[in-house]
């Protein structure tokens, strides 16, 4: 690529520029006023960039800001809330990456229970980060909570379910859209119906298989009685005449819809609903 000063370029980490001046391999580059030395192999033309979208800019203008957002978070001694940048900025990101993906991997055939110890300050709440943020990159569905005596007491497990069902948060698409909370993630099981109501864990489940047959029978919509019938899968256990109400209406056996049980004995029950 031939370059001569004038040159109108783009870096992909400074953005656009123009050339001042081309010294063999290197061109000295002026970025927002401001002239950088950087190697010709890194800039591209405008010829190169001008069929480019205004959807591309701004995912470059996004990934500065979520670096800016993470170095700033470090600076402040809290984690990054940018999985991407957590992962690149974490001092062996890499390492922790094959590991954790690992665990990924063989989560079918050897489980994924996993207990972290360590003293205070040693990094267990960033570690935790850590696996969250690889997890959502390896297109898991992940969710992150604090136990507390109030909102999630773990000898209360329909308490730690409602947290975590509240907290859930879903990874990229391959076109950038996100499912958005547990509304989103209703609104996709109905968009699937026809795949997913015939899946084993589904269907072994009376909750979430007689729930969602009352609910598929009501427009997905922010009326007050279709969000509490939703909630009631979500831990939200004063709704639960609400969705055996709609299930009524739809003619089916209100009864088949059991109650979310608040006794630590039926934990099991909340960790086949997250299965």
């Amino acid at each position: 690529m031939k370059l001569s000063a004038g040159t109108q370029v783009q870096h992909e980490d400074f953005g656009f520029g123009t050339v001042q001046q081309v010294v063999g391999d290197i061109a000295v580059v002026q970025f927002y006023g401001e002239d950088f030395e950087v190697a010709i192999g890194e800039l591209r033309t405008n010829e190169e960039f001008q069929g480019r979208t205004a959807v591309n800019r701004h995912k470059q203008n996004e990934r500065k800001v979520a670096f800016r957002r993470a170095f700033e978070a470090i600076n402040m001694g809290i984690v990054p809330p940018e999985p991407v940048e957590l992962i690149e900025l974490t001092m062996g990101g890499g390492k922790y990456s094959e590991k954790i993906n690992l665990w990924l991997s063989e989560a079918e055939k050897k489980g994924l229970c996993k207990v972290i110890f360590g003293n205070y300050g040693t990094g267990k709440s960033h570690f935790l980060h850590l696996a969250r943020a690889i997890a959502l990159e390896a297109g898991w569905v992940v969710s992150y909570l604090e136990f507390d005596p109030k909102a999630a007491d773990p000898a209360k497990p329909h308490l730690v379910y409602r947290s975590l069902m509240s907290n859930l948060h879903f990874p990229e698409r391959e076109d950038g859209s996100r499912i958005d909370g547990y509304m989103g993630f209703v609104r996709e099981i109905r968009n699937s119906w026809l795949k997913i109501r015939d899946l084993p864990h589904f269907k072994s489940s009376p909750w979430f298989k007689n729930g969602f047959e009352a609910l598929i029978t009501e427009p997905h919509s922010d009326e007050q009685e279709y969000l509490d019938a939703c909630g009631w899968l979500f831990g939200q256990n004063n709704a639960l005449q609400t969705i055996r109400r709609i299930a009524k209406y739809a003619r089916l056996a209100p009864r088949a819809i059991p109650n979310m049980p608040k006794i630590k004995e039926t934990a099991e029950i909340y960790v086949h609903h997250l299965v």
